[in-house]
């Protein structure tokens, strides 16, 4: 079982034991990863403290779990750190350090989410093959913006932020409420983003 916690405590440190929530996993998805080995015993008790939690059980097979986490979960402090080998201890760290920002702050705290003390690598190689492929993602995005960087090209860079600017507001209102089934009802009648419009929709892409 993977919980996810309310929305509402995403950013408040909520998963601190000294910030209990009786509705920490209220309307939230509870995944039950499962395999063909799965004693249906443990599938229902499983259901039965979900039910009891508040949250909405989330049925998958320990694969696509292991793939999912490695990008909502892991990709983000992978990125974390890689902003901090790119800038501590480097040249200019001396003065950068007394001067760094807001988003600085932000984007390399999240390296204090690998929880495991003494071996924090243990999540990353017991997953390679996910994590690989999410740090190929992330690469590829980077490369993009670096593109359009290099190539002065203002407004498809414009076009990218504020596209994502936009995703991601509305994914955070949504993560907050749960309210998702608005928001597939809503996406039968969303114009076509920017990003689909430069690059295509991902879901229409064909399988291999």
């Amino acid at each position: 079982m993977i919980p996810t916690i309310n929305g509402l405590y995403l950013r408040d440190g909520a998963h601190d034991a000294k910030k209990a929530h009786d509705d920490l996993f209220a309307n939230c998805e509870m995944v039950i990863a499962t395999t063909t080995e799965t004693h249906a015993d443990a599938m229902k008790m499983a259901s039965e403290i979900t039910i009891i939690t508040g949250a909405h059980a989330c049925l998958t097979d320990v694969y696509e779990a292991d793939g999912l986490f490695a990008r909502i979960d892991m990709m983000p402090k992978l990125a974390s750190a890689a902003v901090l080998l790119a800038t501590l201890d480097q040249p200019g760290w001396s003065d950068a350090r007394k001067l760094a920002s807001k988003a600085f702050a932000q984007t390399t705290d999240t390296i204090q989410l690998f929880n495991e003390l003494v071996n924090p690598s243990a999540e990353l190689v017991n997953n390679r093959e996910n994590v690989i492929r999410a740090l190929d993602g992330l690469t590829s995005a980077l490369a993009t913006l670096r593109e359009q960087v290099a190539a002065d090209d203002s407004k498809r860079l414009d076009a990218i932020l504020l596209d994502l600017k936009e995703g991601q507001a509305e994914w955070s209102d949504l993560r907050a409420t749960g309210n998702w089934e608005k928001s597939d009802r809503d996406e039968l009648e969303k114009p076509v983003g920017m990003l689909k419009r430069m690059f295509g929709d991902p879901s229409k892409l064909q399988k291999k």
